[in-house]
């Protein structure tokens, strides 16, 4: 099994604020693997059935939401630490950043070690430019 990547330019400022044109690699996302099918994986890997494990798998997400909207971050061992990022208005005081402007900016995941570790060694290969 290997993840396929390609090659991307991406632009980035130097410090002299110049544009430059550098190449990466960035993965290709093959598929999405859906709730259900994670419930049958699951499944054939345990004793437990795919209608209790899909209804696990969507109560999950709304605890995780609900958790994440009360302030916590949502830790899942083996897999990794949810919580939420905050945005807001800058302002050239701490007391002067308008409360109407702090939001939500995104749901953050920080992969729990062993699985990082788990993934590290994959196969890549090369897709070609796109």
């Amino acid at each position: 099994m290997a993840i396929k990547y390609a090659i991307r330019k991406k632009k980035f400022k130097d410090a002299e604020g110049e544009t430059q044109e550098l190449y990466f690699a960035t993965a290709h996302r093959m598929d999405i693997i859906k709730t259900d099918e994670i419930a049958k994986l699951i499944q054939e890997a345990t004793s437990l059935n795919e209608a209790d494990i899909y209804g696990a798998l969507k109560a999950l997400s709304q605890v995780l939401a609900r958790q994440l909207k009360s302030g916590k971050s949502v830790k899942l061992d083996g897999v990794g630490t949810f919580s939420l990022s905050l945005t807001s208005k800058p302002s050239s005081t701490a007391a002067n950043v308008p409360h109407k402007s702090v939001k939500v900016n995104k749901v953050c995941f920080k992969a729990d070690r062993k699985l990082s570790e788990e993934v590290k060694n994959v196969e890549v290969q090369k897709l070609g430019t796109l």
